[in-house]
Protein backbone atom coordinates (compact mmCIF):
# COMPACT_ATOMS: atom_id res chain seq x y z
CA UNK A 1 0.00 0.00 0.00
CA UNK A 2 0.89 3.59 -0.57
CA UNK A 3 0.91 6.63 1.67
CA UNK A 4 1.66 10.14 0.64
CA UNK A 5 3.92 12.50 2.52
CA UNK A 6 4.23 15.82 1.97
CA UNK A 7 6.75 18.39 3.31
CA UNK A 8 6.46 22.12 3.66
CA UNK A 9 9.33 24.15 4.76
CA UNK A 10 9.02 26.87 7.57
CA UNK A 11 9.32 29.46 4.64
CA UNK A 12 6.87 28.40 2.91
CA UNK A 13 4.23 27.86 5.46
CA UNK A 14 4.66 31.62 6.45
CA UNK A 15 4.89 33.01 3.01
CA UNK A 16 1.84 30.83 1.99
CA UNK A 17 -0.27 34.27 1.77
CA UNK A 18 2.36 36.54 1.04
CA UNK A 19 2.80 37.30 -2.06
CA UNK A 20 4.96 39.54 -4.28
CA UNK A 21 1.94 41.41 -5.11
CA UNK A 22 1.29 43.33 -8.61
CA UNK A 23 3.47 46.30 -9.44
CA UNK A 24 0.77 47.76 -11.74
CA UNK A 25 -2.82 48.63 -10.77
CA UNK A 26 -5.65 46.39 -9.29
CA UNK A 27 -5.51 44.35 -6.80
CA UNK A 28 -2.70 42.18 -5.29
CA UNK A 29 -2.59 38.41 -5.11
CA UNK A 30 -3.50 36.86 -2.09
CA UNK A 31 -1.44 33.59 -2.51
CA UNK A 32 1.93 33.62 -2.96
CA UNK A 33 4.01 32.17 -6.41
CA UNK A 34 5.36 29.19 -4.13
CA UNK A 35 1.64 28.30 -3.54
CA UNK A 36 0.42 28.35 -7.18
CA UNK A 37 3.90 26.41 -8.22
CA UNK A 38 3.35 23.98 -5.20
CA UNK A 39 -0.70 23.33 -6.42
CA UNK A 40 0.11 22.65 -10.08
CA UNK A 41 2.88 20.38 -9.29
CA UNK A 42 0.41 18.38 -7.48
CA UNK A 43 -1.77 18.57 -10.13
CA UNK A 44 0.98 17.25 -12.31
CA UNK A 45 1.83 14.07 -10.15
CA UNK A 46 -1.58 13.09 -8.94
CA UNK A 47 -2.65 13.77 -12.80
CA UNK A 48 -5.51 15.79 -10.66
CA UNK A 49 -8.07 18.20 -12.83
CA UNK A 50 -8.18 21.54 -10.95
CA UNK A 51 -11.18 21.42 -9.08
CA UNK A 52 -10.02 17.94 -7.45
CA UNK A 53 -6.70 18.87 -7.10
CA UNK A 54 -8.41 22.22 -4.89
CA UNK A 55 -10.52 19.43 -3.17
CA UNK A 56 -7.09 17.39 -2.65
CA UNK A 57 -5.06 20.23 -1.26
CA UNK A 58 -7.52 20.71 1.32
CA UNK A 59 -7.65 17.28 2.54
CA UNK A 60 -3.91 17.05 2.69
CA UNK A 61 -3.79 20.65 4.84
CA UNK A 62 -6.60 19.50 7.13
CA UNK A 63 -4.87 16.36 7.93
CA UNK A 64 -1.64 17.58 8.50
CA UNK A 65 -3.62 20.23 10.92
CA UNK A 66 -1.94 23.15 8.41
CA UNK A 67 -4.35 26.26 9.36
CA UNK A 68 -3.65 27.01 5.09
CA UNK A 69 -6.57 28.46 2.81
CA UNK A 70 -6.30 26.63 -0.82
CA UNK A 71 -7.01 28.81 -3.45
CA UNK A 72 -10.28 28.39 -6.17
CA UNK A 73 -9.50 27.06 -8.93
CA UNK A 74 -9.59 29.58 -11.07
CA UNK A 75 -7.07 31.56 -9.45
CA UNK A 76 -4.99 28.28 -9.56
CA UNK A 77 -6.09 28.65 -13.47
CA UNK A 78 -5.05 31.76 -14.34
CA UNK A 79 -2.11 32.31 -12.17
CA UNK A 80 -0.51 29.46 -13.04
CA UNK A 81 -0.58 30.34 -17.02
CA UNK A 82 1.37 33.11 -16.08
CA UNK A 83 3.94 30.98 -14.32
CA UNK A 84 7.12 29.42 -15.91
CA UNK A 85 8.52 26.56 -14.27
CA UNK A 86 8.86 22.56 -14.89
CA UNK A 87 7.98 19.73 -12.30
CA UNK A 88 10.67 16.83 -11.63
CA UNK A 89 10.72 14.16 -10.00
CA UNK A 90 13.37 12.41 -7.47
CA UNK A 91 13.63 8.91 -7.08
CA UNK A 92 14.80 7.54 -3.78
CA UNK A 93 14.83 4.28 -1.89
CA UNK A 94 11.24 4.25 -0.51
CA UNK A 95 9.99 6.55 -2.63
CA UNK A 96 9.61 9.87 -4.65
CA UNK A 97 10.27 13.90 -4.21
CA UNK A 98 9.74 16.33 -5.99
CA UNK A 99 11.25 19.75 -6.68
CA UNK A 100 10.86 22.59 -9.39
CA UNK A 101 12.95 24.58 -12.22
CA UNK A 102 12.89 27.63 -12.61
Amino acid sequence: RASIQIWLREEVIDGWTEGEGRRKRGHPFLYSEIAIKFLAAISQIFHLPLRQREGFVKSLFSLASLPLPVPCFSTLCRRRKKLKFEVFRVRREKGEGMGFYR
